[in-house]
């Protein structure tokens, strides 16, 4: 064996956990998917046929891009690839209220009124009518994708005054406490060089807000806000129109006030000032430059996180400000002018546009938001349905299509343990143009009880056996009645059930994992067979230099994460993973659960504080991406305190969230230091060897006595390799630590200084505990009783201050360097770390 350098994580594959260690790397978002083509529909054109601008389309956009382009040669159209999933991308923005419909269209498409006024929820079927791309590829629809900058050739003052002729804007109007005409001043604020917005754009905006310029937001009049204007709209939001103004006029008096200057009368001119320089700063020059995108934020390079900062909820919106636009355009001549068109393409569209719908079968049910159910009896029929959220009346919609128009009853009917109703509803159906029309009825006098209890039953895979579930990351003991494995939960309120299957030593190999639902007849358990080992336990590792340390790795599906953050699995989409860890004693008194008592944790996966996403990946091996929890500087009275550590993961669903935990595993850095003395792993004498024996002595209150190197071992650095990861195919080289006294670099460190948290009812001064990627200095959290002075926890990624990274073994015999942060199954064992 040769003389070594200074090792950092020492140990053993244990138990079948994989032994490869890396330094964890943040990876860049996922790429976009690709654009797939689709069937041929008979229309396309022989590719040599095709311009190049629309070849780049998938086949069911080309026929209409080059019929357009057949009009208009000039016109140049650019894809914008939104990496979205269609169908996630419509659940998105049938969210909370996202995309409303106004009171003029069919109440086929209409699903619950939105607040008192005159507006309605939109269905699913019309939502996607508006939001297909494929819709607007017409003269008449074509320009809410335009490129929204100004435009000197197309934009003209003349077409403005043309464009607002017949309107409240009309030439001879002035602007209010002004001598210039609406169509002079807002030409002026778009060709404006601090702006550079389509002036076309602005008017038509003030247009789609203001109507025929009749409301107080534009009166400045309205009592208590004399001489505040609001073309835009801007912050009018509310439940009813006193809401909506007062909201609007007090935005318009923080934000840009009725003077300029000293003159007292130039509300309306602030106000167009500052509305058009917020459309322009706060969404054009943020990435969302076309009608479309305002509405359906769907660009991945916007500033803003897709399917949020939305302009309006209108989904009608893009569609009919594009057709003032074009007439505009067309009353000037302008048409044939080289206009820039970027439109979305989505993963996995449908074959053809969506048409506009003319009928419908859903049933909407509103519901107070505290019976939180699901399931409805229709005509003595079970149907589960869809909800959504509507947190300005907070209520649910709960919405069921029905195959066929033929229902007449629905009920929903919640009891407790006891039998006693809790929450009860009826409605009559009917059928009537073309959608159901729901009435509620009075509470029928005769119903036969139904006593439910919090048995969660589940039936288990073939070849499974198992005595214990864990509810909600508590353990619970099972029994098993006809077959099914039965527990009961505490309360009606368990949202998962999950059974650990481990190997005949003890170590955790796979999951099984239920989501539950608790409803009419009690608990319903739904198997997820996508979710099966979703979190996987894949071994220790020990810090032999500097602050004693222990780390462990806990891995994640590559094809569960990627449909997670996809179309979904079982409806459900990825928000946050990590690690949770607490001292192994606690457990007694504590349920080792997110936000626990004594508890700490660290996030892998999700959007930090300041907005950004974290996205941690340690390694990638056999289809998994590990992430870590570090905990390190232990003083020696907590070298055979166990710790435990287990991977969490939160899921989202119509806007409630699921944490899915993985198994617990424990361990102490003294056992895993003496497992590897006496395997003899490293030569007697040398630095690991000595570092070993001291933190055994340390621990146990002995005098740590040096004893000889054997021959040849200087105990340099430089001198040694070590044997690595004993034999497995794989073994690679960890960039990472110096090995010199107080410098470090943790797997992932973000970093940032002063990320720190308390360990809990330690009575010492300076115990600290470093969770996760939290990089704040002076965020804080108690994971438990640590109990010693200078106990460290880093359960993820912080970073410590002066620490230092060392790109591998670069200048010994046969060693290979493993600068990247990938797996390599070709490099040769000169790896520092195994884990135990």
């Amino acid at each position: 064996m040769k003389n070594g350098r200074k090792a950092k994580w020492i140990g053993r594959s244990f138990a079948g956990a994989l032994a490869l260690a890396m330094i964890l790397h943040a990876l860049l978002a996922l790429p976009f998917g690709t654009v797939h083509a689709e069937p041929s529909s008979g229309t396309e054109v022989a590719a040599t046929e095709i311009p190049q601008d629309v070849a780049k389309f998938p086949e069911s956009y080309r026929a209409a891009l080059m019929s357009l382009k057949g009009k208009h040669p000039n016109w140049q159209f650019e894809p914008l690839l939104t990496g979205a999933d269609w169908n996630t991308a419509i659940s998105k923005e049938l969210k909370d209220g996202k995309s409303l419909i106004y009171k003029s269209y069919p109440a086929c498409v209409r699903e619950g009124e939105y607040g008192q006024g005159s507006w309605y929820f939109a269905s699913r079927a019309v939502l996607e009518h508006f939001m297909d791309p494929r819709n607007g590829l017409t003269e008449e629809a074509i320009f809410q994708f335009e490129h929204l900058t100004f435009h000197e050739g197309a934009h003209t003052l003349d077409a403005m005054e043309s464009f607002l002729e017949g309107t409240f804007m009309k030439s001879s109007k002035k602007v209010p406490g002004t001598n210039m005409t609406f169509a002079y001043l807002i030409y002026m604020i778009g060709s404006h060089p601090d702006v550079q917005v389509s002036p076309f754009h602005l008017a038509s905006r003030i247009l789609q807000e203001q109507g025929r310029g009749e409301s107080a937001l534009i009166s400045g009049t309205y009592k208590g806000y004399e001489g505040y204007y609001n073309y835009f709209n801007i912050g009018a939001s509310g439940t009813t129109n006193k809401q909506v103004i007062e909201n609007g006029l007090e935005y318009a008096k923080n934000n840009w006030g009725k003077q300029l200057g000293d003159d007292p009368e130039q509300g309306a001119y602030n106000a167009l000032w500052g509305g058009a320089n917020y459309v322009a700063s706060a969404y054009i020059k943020k990435g969302q430059d076309t009608l479309y995108l305002q509405k359906f934020n769907v660009n991945p390079a916007s500033s803003y996180a897709m399917y949020s900062h939305q302009y309006m909820q209108n989904i009608t919106a893009p569609t009919t400000e594009a057709k003032s636009i074009r007439d505009l355009y067309a009353s000037e001549n302008a048409l044939d002018s080289s206009f820039v068109f970027r439109i979305p393409v989505y993963e996995n569209m449908p074959e053809q546009a969506c048409p506009m719908p003319a009928a419908s079968t859903n049933v909407v049910l509103e519901i107070p938001y505290e019976v939180r159910a699901y399931k409805v009896k229709i005509d003595g029929v079970d149907y589960v349905g869809e909800t959504f959220y509507d947190s300005k009346q907070n209520r649910i919609r709960l919405i069921v299509t029905m195959p066929d128009v033929n229902a007449k009853k629905a009920s929903l009917v919640v009891r407790n343990a006891s039998g006693e109703i809790t929450w009860e509803f009826y409605w009559d159906l009917q059928y009537k143009d073309n959608h159901y029309v729901v009435t509620r009825t009075e509470t029928p006098t005769q119903e036969e009880p139904v006593v439910l209890t919090n048995d969660v039953e589940l039936e288990l895979p073939e070849g499974v056996t198992a005595s214990e579930v864990w509810l909600d990351g508590v353990a619970f003991a099972g029994t098993m009645q006809e077959g099914k494995l039965t527990v009961t939960a505490k309360d009606e309120n368990a949202q998962t059930a999950v059974i650990y299957l481990s190997n005949a030593s003890g170590v955790p190999q796979d999951m099984l994992v239920w989501t539950l639902a608790y409803g009419e007849k009690g608990y319903e358990a739904t198997y997820q067979p996508e979710m099966r080992g979703v979190l996987s336990y894949h071994g220790f590792s020990i810090r032999i230099t500097g602050k004693s340390g222990i780390r462990v790795k806990t891995g994640i599906g590559i094809e569960t994460r990627e449909k997670l953050l996809g179309q979904g699995v079982g409806g459900y989409h990825l928000k946050e993973y990590g690690t949770i860890a607490m001292i192994n004693a606690n457990r007694e008194q504590y349920p080792m659960i997110k936000g626990g008592a004594k508890t700490t944790s660290g996030m892998a996966y999700g959007l930090q504080e300041d907005g950004t996403r974290m996205d941690a990946i340690f390694e990638t091996i056999d289809g998994r991406h590990r992430f870590t929890s570090v905990l390190t500087g232990l003083p020696s009275e907590q070298y055979k305190t166990d710790f435990a550590f287990r991977g969490y993961l939160i899921l989202e669903k119509e806007e409630k969230e699921l944490i899915i935990y993985g198994p617990i595993v424990a361990r102490n850095i003294y056992s895993l230091a003496g497992q590897l003395l006496d395997m003899k792993y490293y030569e007697k004498g040398s630095e690991a060897d000595r570092y070993l024996r001291k933190l055994i002595c340390d621990a146990d209150g002995t005098e740590f006595v040096e004893e000889p190197a054997e021959p040849g071992n200087t105990g340099e650095e430089g001198g040694q390799t070590e044997p690595g990861n004993t034999g497995e195919e794989g073994s690679q080289t960890e960039p990472g630590n110096t090995g010199e006294e107080g410098s470090q670099t943790e797997p992932g460190n973000t970093g940032e200084e002063g990320g720190q948290t308390e360990p809990g009812n330690t009575g010492e001064e300076g115990g600290q505990t470093e969770p996760g990627n939290a990089g704040e200095e002076g965020s804080q959290t108690e994971p438990g009783d640590a109990g010693e002075e200078g106990s460290q926890t880093e359960p993820g990624n912080t970073g410590e201050e002066g620490s230092q990274t060392e790109p591998g073994n670069t200048g010994e015999e046969g060693s290979q360097t493993n600068s990247g942060n990938q797996a390599d199954s070709n490099s040769k064992e000169t790896t520092e770390n195994t884990e135990l």
